[in-house]
This record gives C-alpha cells, structure tokens and sequence, in this order.
C-alpha cells in the first residue's frame, strides 16, 4: 500500500456507514482523506471519529459539502486545489434512498434521491477529473454502487425504485466515463464496486421499514468493512489495470491457501502460466493442465526452473475435452493430494467464426472447450471440494467483449459462448448456496491483452502479469467475502 501514501482522496459522504470506514482505512494506509458531507453536525461526527482512530500517517480534513449543490463543490474542490494540487482520487459513495413509488411517491422525495444521487454524482466526478487533470496524475474514480444498480435482488421490492433507478444510472455512467477517457486519452481509471446488502442506517434514515432487524436475520449481508476492503484491492490494483466492475456479496489472506492445490486449465499460454507462477510463490500447490504438445516441452523447462525454486508444481498433458481423461486425472489428484481446493478455467478456444457461416468443426470445438470442458472441471472440482467439505474457489476466466459487443465482430460464436460462461457463474453461485457449500465463484472478464489479443490499435493492453496479480488478490479477500464478478481493462498512464 506504499503508493497510496500521501495520495489525496475525496470521498463524498464520509460521516457514517461505508464512508466512514472507507475514510478510517484510507487514512490508516497514509492517504490525505477529504470527506465531504452536507451538514455541520455530520462534520462534527467526522471529528469526533477521527480522534478515536489514534495516530496514523494519513490524515482525515472534513469538509462541508452538499454534493446536490453547485456552489458547495465548487468552493469544496478550490480548496482541495489550493491546499493539495487537486485530489488523485474520487469515491463517489454519497446517496439516499426513500421509500416510496414512482407512480404514488411524494414528488420532492424523488427529486431529492436524483439530486444526491445522478446529479452529485456527476457534478462531484466532473469537478474530480478536471482537478486530476490539472494535477496531472493517474486518477482514480470509484463509484459506490449497488447490485441493484445490475438486477434486481430478492430484498428490492417495489418500495425504493428511485433509489434502484439511481444505480443502474450510476452503471451505465460508469461505462460512459470509460469510454470518454480513452477517446479523450484521459490517465484516469473509472471503477464500479457494488454490494449485495450491506448494514448500514441507511434504510432507517430514509424510513425503509422493511428493511429492519427481522430482515437482516432473514438475508445474509455485508459489513461495512467488506465493503472498504474491496476499495482497497481495486486502488491495489497494478497501474496499467482498471478494475471497471465489482460485485460483491457474503459468502484471509493467502496464508490460508499455502500448500492447498489449485489447478490451472491451460498453463501454457501467458495468462496461464503468469497466474501459475504467482500463485506457486504464494506457497499454493499448482497443478497445470495441457494439451499443447509444440510448447509443451517449452512449458516444462519453465516448471523445471520454477521447481528449482522449491516451488511445489506439477504438470497434466491432458485433454481437456476427454471425460474419461478427466475423470481418471481429478482421480490422480485425488490420491495424491486429497482433493482439489482451487480451479482456475482458463483455457479457450479462440477464432474468428460467425453463426452464419462458420465451419461445423470450429463451433464444435468451440462449445468442447469453451462450454462442455469447463462444466467437466467445474462439476469434478466442486464434488471434491464438497465431498470434503472444504472451503473452495472457483475462478472463471471471461472476456470482456461477452458484454460489450463489437457491432464489426468476426467472433460471434466465441462471443456467446463466453455469455455461457457468465451465466454459468451466476448460476454457480446460487447452486452452492443451496447446496451450502462452501465455495466462491468469481468471473474474471478480461479486455485486450498484451501478446494475446490482436488488433489493429496501438490502444493499451493489460498485461498478463496484473492478471495474475489480480488473481492472488481475488483469493486473499476475506472467507466470507465473495467477488462475484470483476471487469478488467487496460488505462492510459
């Protein structure tokens, strides 16, 4: 967390709830944290907090600021500019909610939830980014949204559609502001993170009875502190990196994967085998499967070194596609190691084909690998780790183009099956909160990447080693903690 120290940080309603802790773990790390908030007596409760926290390097400035108000951020951000340079980073967190219809609300209660939320928030983000500008650094805006900004949660009933509104309008600002800094060559990253249910005053405030003790028992739910811990891996996130969306629900660190196994399908491409050597350094027992024979002698001279290094890694020249292989491979497993702890589905098939016209051969081949090959290692991987009762993770390596489709795409075939893959994910996850088992499920969807994906730009690509990184980050969040999904793309620095 080196690099965040000294950084300025605004974070608009920063007195209560995720604000606050996101505040109290910001200025613990050494960051010079702004916290906005729009009255005198919710500044007072900032000071009030501070001076509980202790002795930090960072430091915590409360600032009276109704984000509602023009004026309010325009003198709020002079000042940043004046004292600091301008800030490096945004967290848009300030929002309410009030309980009521669209159809039957009270009109002003509607317009205050606009206000604060899609109007602050673009107010407050535009006053950011020409500060970041001006200042000349990397920037950095998260957004504080919800996973009612996505789909609509078994506890959203019909009682706070403005507010369920507001998000999904902060979802799609979220992508438009991405797309504004890469045609504007912004050095900005824009980052969505988005909590299932999280226990705050926030319902109580807004007079969201409904939302009460009786319901907290009934629904699992988040703290505020997941909800900074998940701020915290986005700003740890590699440089050249943008993490664009997080969803986060209920389900410690690395130590508690040393010499647990976790295998890799396809280690041989670069994805592949950066994500194995982050994760053998890390202590974890890495199993790789290939079926790549013209780099297969390639990629057992680098386990070769990597062993040399007492790095625990083997290797499976396997076909994937094969059931029967499968079977007696995840069988090997067993019997050597007990189990399997951790799968990463990396491998793919990726060509150019259209439904149209695309050859027999290569849409069989992309349903084997893409769709039929990650169900086998899925299916033989959570038996082992429900037979055991372990805890367990599986991560799912996507493609960001399964959601923002090209119209020019040549990739149709590829492009759906890794829709399958994302349903796959999502259904996963209720699947073994039926079951009540113990294993996450994460969706890595990735954008372009550097020596993997072609194109005719120079635009940046990621690089497979922040992948990797992104990876270890994934499975060091806290045990009942799960990502659900997380959308990573390249930024200009």
């Amino acid at each position: 967390m080196d690099h965040l120290k000294n950084k300025v940080v605004v974070i608009t309603g920063a007195a209560h709830g995720i604000g606050a802790q996101i505040a109290e773990d910001l200025v613990k790390v050494g960051m010079i944290v702004i916290g906005f908030e729009a009255t005198d007596e919710k500044v007072e409760d900032m000071l009030i907090k501070m001076n509980s926290w202790g002795s930090f390097e960072g430091q915590l400035i409360p600032c009276k600021c109704d984000v509602s108000k023009e004026e309010d951020l325009k003198n709020a951000f002079e000042g940043v500019v004046a004292a600091y340079g301008g800030t490096d980073v945004l967290i848009n967190n300030a929002a309410i909610g009030k309980e009521g219809l669209i159809s039957t609300g009270v009109i002003q209660d509607l317009i205050d939830v606009v206000d604060t939320n899609i109007y602050g928030l673009i107010a407050c983000t535009r006053y950011a980014i020409n500060s970041m500008v001006k200042k000349d650094v990397l920037g950095h805006i998260i957004n504080i949204n919800s996973i009612c900004g996505h789909y609509m949660p078994p506890f959203a009933e019909p009682k706070i559609n403005m507010y369920i509104a507001s998000k999904r309008t902060m979802t799609v600002l979220n992508t438009l502001l991405k797309n504004e800094f890469q045609l504007l060559n912004r050095k900005i990253k824009v980052s969505s993170i988005s909590p299932g249910i999280v226990r705050t005053g926030i319902f109580k405030t807004a007079g969201i009875n409904f939302i009460n003790e009786e319901f907290f028992q009934k629904f699992p739910h988040l703290t505020v502190k997941d909800v900074s811990t998940v701020v915290l891996l986005v700003l740890s996130a590699p440089r050249g990196i943008q993490i664009q969306t997080t969803h986060i629900n209920i389900k410690d660190k690395m130590e508690c994967w040393i010499n647990k196994v976790v295998i890799i399908t396809d280690c041989s491409d670069d994805v592949g085998f950066a994500v194995m050597d982050k994760l053998a350094k890390a202590g974890m027992i890495v199993i790789g499967f290939t079926k790549n024979e013209n780099i297969l002698e390639e990629v057992t001279k680098r386990l070769n070194e990597m062993a040399k290094a007492n790095r625990k890694i083997e290797l499976f020249d396997c076909n994937i596609v094969d059931i029967k292989q499968m079977i007696e491979v995840f069988q090997k497993i067993k019997d050597k190691y007990d189990g399997v702890d951790v799968l990463i589905n990396n491998a793919q098939y990726n060509i150019d084909c259209l439904v149209s016209n695309g050859a027999t051969e290569d849409i069989k081949n992309f349903i084997d690998i893409n769709i039929n090959a990650l169900i086998t290692c899925v299916r033989l991987a959570a038996g082992s780790m429900i037979e055991r009762k372990t805890r367990g993770h599986i991560i799912n390596m996507n493609d960001i183009i399964s959601y923002q489709i090209p119209k020019d795409s040549r990739k149709s075939i590829y492009i759906a099956t890794k829709a399958t893959t994302t349903s796959i994910n999502e259904i996963l996850r209720h699947e073994f909160r039926f079951l009540n088992a113990n294993i996450k499920v994460t969706n890595v969807a990735c954008g372009r990447i550097e020596g993997i994906t072609e194109t005719e730009t120079d635009t940046p690509k990621l690089q497979v080693k922040d992948i990797a990184k992104l990876v270890k980050l994934i499975l060091s969040t806290p045990e009942h903690l799960q990502v659900h999904e997380i959308m990573l793309d390249s930024v200009v620095q």
